[in-house]
């Protein structure tokens, strides 16, 4: 079953001491391009967010943002400038006493100061993290791959349909194909009387050697032995539980190939009709698969 690239999913998980809250949002790309934002936590947390995100997604741009809030009261501590704060305390005093002020410094006016109370936050250990972290992720990520098979299967019925066109349009030119050694004969029986007037009797064996000829000269067997075996194969990749994209895109190309030589082999012009209608098909076959992991 194949699987868009495209996709969103965000979940929030919490634990002792701390949550975790999980957004992912997944576009097309050739390969895995991983971005990871964190907010808050200790920054060891983005290589094990890789490393988890790296073995359940193989392909596509992937945007991963992550919010680290503290629960625990431990991590959650302020500290004093306790010189800071004496050194304030004396200047005004001193500017209120040469001033001849007679109110009080007061313990507002010596915090209106500023940096003599800090905000001093400390981390847990890296696992207490992980814990609500780990369990997010695994439901973002279970909840974008739901997503994305539900395209996919979208995704599928398409490409199915064009395989589908692909695969009789082998035949047809298959059956043409195989008429044309007799429609040679035909042509150049017919082209020699026009030629010699009817003065000169035909030699049969040596039309049959031209015709056999020309036919061994066009012959596309092989090329519809290999265009059939990429059918299959195709369809092996599209239903197989394994990511298709890059596979399926190969096969694009080998079929490519194939009636390339077919199309260049041939004298007949049904054979090329249908050589460029399977080209446009293939075509749109390329265009689907880029949306495929």
């Amino acid at each position: 079953m194949i699987r868009s690239m495209t996709g969103f999913a965000q979940a929030e998980k919490m634990a002792e001491g701390a949550s975790a809250s999980v957004v992912i949002r997944t576009y097309n790309s050739k390969s895995l391009d991983l971005s990871v934002k964190i907010y808050g936590g200790p920054s060891e947390l983005e290589e094990k967010i890789r490393a988890y995100v790296s073995s359940r997604i193989s392909r596509g741009r992937v945007e991963l943002k992550v919010n680290i809030n503290e629960t625990s009261e431990d991590v959650k501590n302020y500290e004093v400038d306790i010189l800071r704060a004496k050194a304030y305390y004396k200047a005004m005093t001193g500017i209120r006493d040469e001033l001849g002020i007679k109110q009080e410094v007061s313990l507002e006016n010596v915090i209106s100061g500023g940096g003599i109370i800090r905000f001093q936050e400390t981390y847990l250990p890296v696992e207490r993290y992980w814990v609500p972290l780990e369990d997010a992720l695994a439901s973002a990520i279970k909840e974008l791959m739901e997503m994305r098979k539900r395209e996919g299967e979208n995704l599928q019925v398409d490409l199915k349909a064009r395989i589908d066109f692909i695969d009789v349009s082998i035949d047809k030119i298959e059956k043409i194909s195989a008429e044309l050694p007799q429609i040679y004969r035909e042509k150049l029986v017919e082209r020699i009387k026009n030629l010699t007037k009817g003065i000169i009797e035909l030699d049969a064996d040596r039309i049959i050697q031209e015709a056999a000829f020309m036919a061994d000269k066009t012959d596309i067997s092989e090329e519809i032995v290999r265009a059939r075996s990429h059918v299959a194969l195709f369809l092996e990749t599209m239903y197989g539980a394994e990511p298709a994209g890059r596979k399926m895109n190969f096969l694009v190309q080998e079929f490519g190939r194939e009636f390339n030589t077919i199309g260049s082999k041939t004298s007949s012009t049904d054979v090329s009709h249908l050589v460029v209608e399977v080209k446009s098909e293939l075509e749109k076959l390329r265009e689907q698969i880029q949306n495929v992991e």
